[in-house]
C-alpha cells in the first residue's frame, strides 16, 4: 500500500487565506513603513485600530496550515476581523471630521481645572502623544487624510474577503 501526501488545505482556500494574509499583512506593513522611515507618531486610535489586523494576519497565517473545514472556519474569522476594522476606522474618522469624541481617554485632553502646578505636571504623560483629531494628509494636492484612506481601504479589505468566502461557500453547495 502506497501513501500518498496531500495537502491540508484546498486549493481554493489556500488562495482564500493568503488573499486574507496579503490584506491583514499590508497595511501593518504600511503604518510601520510609514512610522519607520516618515517619522510620523501615530495617535492611540492609530495603533488601537491595527489590533484587528494582527488578529487577522495571525488566523490567516492559522488557516493556512490547519485542513479544509477548520481553514474555512478560521478564514471567517478574519473576516470578522476585517469587518472589526471598518468600525474602528469610521469611529477614528469620525473623531476627525469632529463628529464626536474619541472613545479612548488617550486621546481626549484631561482636565486640569483647580489642580495646582505640581498635579499638573505630575499629570502630564511622560510620552508625548499626538491628537487623534489632527489628520495627517499623503499628498498635498489630495484633501485625503490617513484615516479616511484606512478607512477606505478597510471596507475594500471586508468587501473583498467577504465576497470571495460567499463565493466559496456557494461553490462548495452547487
Amino acid at each position: 500500500m502506497m501513501c500518498t501526501w496531500r495537502p491540508a488545505i484546498s486549493a481554493g482556500a489556500r488562495k482564500t487565506a493568503l488573499l486574507a494574509l496579503a490584506l491583514c499583512a499590508f497595511p501593518l506593513s504600511f503604518a510601520w513603513g510609514m512610522q519607520i522611515f516618515e517619522h510620523l507618531i501615530p495617535c492611540p486610535l492609530c495603533l488601537v485600530e491595527r489590533w484587528p489586523y494582527y488578529f487577522g494576519t495571525a488566523l490567516a497565517a492559522l488557516a493556512l496550515a490547519l485542513p479544509g473545514r477548520a481553514a474555512r472556519a478560521v478564514l471567517w474569522l478574519v473576516t470578522a476581523c476585517l469587518l472589526v476594522s471598518v468600525g474602528l476606522a469610521a469611529v477614528h474618522a469620525g473623531v476627525e471630521f469632529h463628529w464626536w469624541k474619541s472613545p479612548l481617554a488617550a486621546c481626549n485632553a484631561p482636565n486640569l481645572t483647580g489642580l495646582s502646578l505640581a498635579e499638573r505636571l505630575a499629570a502630564m504623560p511622560a510620552v508625548p502623544q499626538r491628537p487623534c483629531e489632527d489628520p495627517d494628509y499623503p499628498l498635498p494636492f489630495l484633501p485625503i487624510s490617513f484615516v479616511q484612506l484606512g478607512l477606505l481601504y478597510a471596507i475594500s479589505a471586508a468587501t473583498m474577503l467577504l465576497f470571495v468566502q460567499l463565493r466559496d461557500a456557494r461553490r462548495r453547495f452547487e
